[in-house]
């Protein structure tokens, strides 16, 4: 009860907040390093960049500021172009960016991030469905002399992977190809009646190890939970729920392992621009809280 309290006195600390559908949750992808904002939306609303500040609160503690940002970049198509987050190292402030471009068509061509090391990179190629057909890892050289600026200079490729698909109106099978173009992975996609995607399952051909997620809806289509499991760990069960006002707006993000609460998340939008305002992340057995605000900038 008492952190259901501090929750609600947050959310009235960030107030005067609406929901806009700003958020696609449409595949489980809410702030994660995926792209997973609405395009459409940052294109019409001429969106140029989302600045969060972070704040943290310990249980019977005040807010405090961290020091720390996150921050999320787009261009002029609506697309999420970069993001990064600050963190401390050893007392000294750094930064990891992860950087996105994109095929005519839309979809993700590399996604590429920066560590200790330098840059690396997932790079994807499409069919004319718009189906991955290939997936490189790779080690990438930067020409520039920038972490939030790339231009390729030469590229390692480390480990490629290679995709082809089997469909009928429900059943979806994706053989999943090795360094040696020979299959090591089985995906299975199960849809129900209406199209809605209902089972994803991985099976590992060598030692028959499967994972299975599986996914519910809302009455209007929207994901409402996901659940993972796997028959080779069966008391290792997660779990993610979602929430959505009466607008269809993501607003609450739930995970559960083991049936235990891990992670409680709420989403708040500007009233005045329907653009997130702000992010609040409690972890729930410590009560120890996060409060990302946002801040928009305009084309």
């Amino acid at each position: 009860m008492n952190n259901l309290i501090v929750i609600f006195v947050l959310v009235a600390f960030l107030a005067n907040s609406v929901k806009g559908q700003l958020i696609d949750n449409s595949i489980c992808n809410a702030f994660s390093d995926e792209p997973f904002f609405n395009t459409e939306i940052v294109k019409l609303n001429k969106l140029r960049s989302l600045h969060g500040t972070i704040s943290t609160k310990k249980e019977l503690s005040a807010i405090k500021k961290s020091g720390k940002s996150q921050h999320f970049k787009f261009d002029k198509k609506g697309n999420l172009t970069q993001q990064y987050t600050t963190f401390f190292r050893k007392n000294k402030k750094d930064t990891t960016f992860i950087l996105y471009n994109y095929d005519n068509n839309g979809n993700l061509t590399t996604k590429r991030t920066n560590d200790v090391n330098g840059f690396y990179s997932y790079n994807y190629e499409f069919n004319q469905e718009n189906d991955i057909i290939k997936k490189t890892y790779c080690r990438d050289h930067n020409k520039l002399n920038s972490r939030s600026s790339f231009i390729l200079e030469k590229q390692y490729v480390i480990i490629k992977e290679g995709y082809s698909y089997k469909k009928n109106d429900s059943v979806v099978i994706k053989n999943v190809l090795n360094n040696n173009g020979l299959p090591y992975q089985q995906v299975k996609y199960i849809y129900n009646s209406l199209g809605y995607l209902i089972s994803e399952t991985k099976k590992l051909l060598i030692n028959n190890k499967k994972t299975t997620t599986n996914y519910s809806y809302n009455s209007h289509g929207l994901l409402s939970a996901k659940k993972i499991t796997n028959n080779q760990q069966k008391q290792n069960v997660k779990k993610t729920t979602y929430l959505y006002d009466e607008l269809g707006n993501l607003i609450e993000i739930n995970d559960f392992k083991n049936n235990k609460h891990i992670t409680h998340k709420e989403i708040l939008y500007d009233e005045k621009t329907y653009l997130l305002k702000a992010l609040i992340i409690q972890d729930v057995e410590t009560n120890f809280i996060k409060i990302i605000k946002f801040k928009a900038s305009f084309y």
